[in-house]
């Protein structure tokens, strides 16, 4: 799904947002996977349909693209801050960017993740780091 499609989609939904079908549910916990890498809340809340639905709208007309995944994942529990960033990340919001400026400013932090992907290592080994620093 591209950014237009799901823009087009959110906001057809966001039109009937107080009269969601379950095919809309249906369509809205696709919507929500696809825009912002997010599964809809398991629980038996008759607003997180709704609530998907609003934050997958706002996220894309304020970002003006789909979110992107990380390809570096933090362990269960560890947030990181970048110098000079007041900002903490989780991979929720941790993005490829700042986690390579965050393991090249703290090569020695590597443990806060458990997913560092090879290609950080690639690049880096012309630089003389390894996995194994």
């Amino acid at each position: 799904m591209t950014y237009e499609e799901a823009m087009k989609l959110s906001s057809e939904l966001m039109g009937r947002i107080n009269s969601l079908s379950q095919e809309d549910n249906r369509t809205i916990e696709k919507l929500y996977k696809e825009s912002l890498k997010k599964e809809v809340r398991k629980c038996n809340c008759k607003d997180k349909h709704r609530d998907a639905l609003i934050e997958t709208f706002t996220y894309l007309k304020r970002n003006k693209k789909m979110k992107e995944k990380s390809k570096f994942v933090l362990k269960p529990g560890a947030v990181i801050q970048v110098f000079g960033d007041p900002r903490v990340y989780t991979n929720e919001n941790l993005t490829d960017d700042i986690a390579k400026e965050y393991l090249t400013n703290n090569p020695g932090l590597r443990t806060m993740f458990s997913v560092i992907p090879d290609e950080f290592y690639e690049s880096k080994s012309r630089k003389g780091a390894s996995k194994e620093d």
